[in-house]
């Protein structure tokens, strides 16, 4: 049987990239102190609040009857998303203090949680898959 991602676990992928960027969050403190750490989240929530949108605006549409309005609202949230993120790099580099490492390692590390989620995710319900 395919694998498929379902409103739950599409969840669990946002929930995940918010969750891997703050548990990462005290490591950059403690080694680029805090004006990276700030930025690194900045640059974490660029990508985590676009994501949250698309998600929010996709799965209120859920099942066979309204796969249409599933598919124009998964085009208008991720026009809308890029909008988002292009308006979060450019609020984000409008304070002083950032520094632009940080907000792309965060941006970076973010996204990067959100396509090893699902991954991880599989392979946890592969190796849990009771076979009879």
């Amino acid at each position: 049987m395919k694998y498929s991602l379902t409103k739950n676990e599409a969840l669990g992928v946002v929930t995940a990239q918010i969750v891997g960027t703050l548990s990462f969050f005290p490591i950059i403190y403690m080694l680029g102190g805090g004006k990276m750490a700030g930025s690194f989240m900045m640059g974490g929530l660029i990508s985590f609040l676009p994501n949250c949108y698309v998600y929010r605006r996709v799965f209120t549409h859920f099942g066979a009857r309204q796969a249409e309005k599933m598919l124009k609202a998964l085009y208008r949230g991720e026009a809308m998303k890029l909008i988002f993120t292009a308006c979060g790099f450019a609020g984000a580099f409008s304070i002083p203090w950032t520094q632009p490492l940080g907000v792309f390692l965060g941006y970076i590390f973010s996204l990067g949680m959100f396509f090893w989620a699902p991954l991880v995710m599989a392979l946890m319900h592969k190796n849990n898959k009771v076979t009879t």
